[in-house]
C-alpha cells in the first residue's frame, strides 16, 4: 500500500544503489530528517531483501503519548492517537528511541534486532529540519553512543529535494526532484569518542549528492 503511493507521489530517483546492493549482514542506516514520509522514501529506495528486514527508530515520547495519552486528553484525540499507534506498527516496524530516558531498553532492543539479522534506520537529528537544511551539530550524541555499542557498519543516507515540496505544499513531485542517496559504509574504532562519531556521520550525510 505505502510503497506504490510513495513512488507515484515522489517520482524519486535513487542514487548510490551500489552501496546497498550487496550488503552482507545487518547495518545501521542514518539519515537527515525533513518530512513525516522520510522513512517511506528510504524503504522504497532499498533493495527488497533489506526493505523487509528494516527496523525504524521513532521518537519514544511520541509513541508513549499515543499509547498512554495525558489524563486530560479528549476522547477523540485518544482514539486518533491509538489508531496512529497501531497503524504505524502495522505498516512500519518501529521501535521507540526516546530523547530523555529509557535509552538502555531501546539500545538493547536495537541489539536484539541486529542479532536477528535486521538492519536499523535512525534519524539522528531527532526533529525535522525546519528549512530542510542540515546544520552541523544537529546530530544528537545518542547516535554516537548507539553506533559505538552496536559496533556495526553504518550507511549514511541523504534525502534531497523534499523541503521545496514541503514549502510549496506540493504533494506530487516532478521526476527526479526528490532524491534518496546512499553513501558508502563506514565503521569506527571502539575507542572513538561518541561526539566524534556523531560529527563524522553528519558530515558524511551532508556531503552526499
Amino acid at each position: 500500500i505505502i510503497l506504490p503511493i510513495t513512488r507515484v507521489m515522489s517520482r524519486m530517483r535513487v542514487e548510490g544503489r551500489g552501496h546497498v546492493k550487496n550488503l552482507a549482514g545487518p547495518v545501521l542506516f542514518v539519515a537527515n530528517h525533513v518530512t513525516a514520509g522520510d522513512h517511506a522514501l528510504i524503504l522504497a529506495g532499498l533493495p527488497t531483501n533489506l526493505r523487509h528486514r528494516l527496523v525504524i527508530a521513532m521518537e519514544g515520547e511520541v509513541l508513549r503519548n499515543w499509547l498512554h495519552p495525558p489524563a486530560k486528553t479528549s476522547l477523540f484525540r485518544r482514539l486518533r492517537w491509538l489508531a496512529q499507534y497501531f497503524l504505524v506498527n502495522v505498516f512500519f516496524h518501529v521501535f521507540p528511541l526516546p530523547k530523555e530516558s529509557g535509552f538502555r531498553e531501546s539500545f538493547a532492543y536495537a541489539g536484539e534486532c541486529l542479532d536477528r539479522g535486521e538492519s536499523l534506520l535512525v534519524f539522528p537529528e531527532g526533529v525535522r529540519a525546519p528549512r530542510g537544511q542540515m546544520q552541523m551539530g544537529t546530530f544528537k550524541s545518542g547516535i554516537g553512543i548507539l553506533a559505538q555499542q552496536l559496533n556495526v557498519s553504518i550507511v549514511p543516507v541523504k534525502l534531497d529535494g523534499l523541503y521545496e515540496l514541503k514549502r510549496r505544499r506540493q504533494y506530487f513531485a516532478a521526476p527526479g526532484m526528490v532524491r534518496v542517496i546512499f553513501g558508502a559504509q563506514v565503521t569506527f574504532e571502539s575507542d572513538t569518542k561518541t561526539s566524534e562519531i556523531a560529527h563524522e556521520l553528519q558530515k558524511r550525510v551532508a556531503q552526499l549528492g
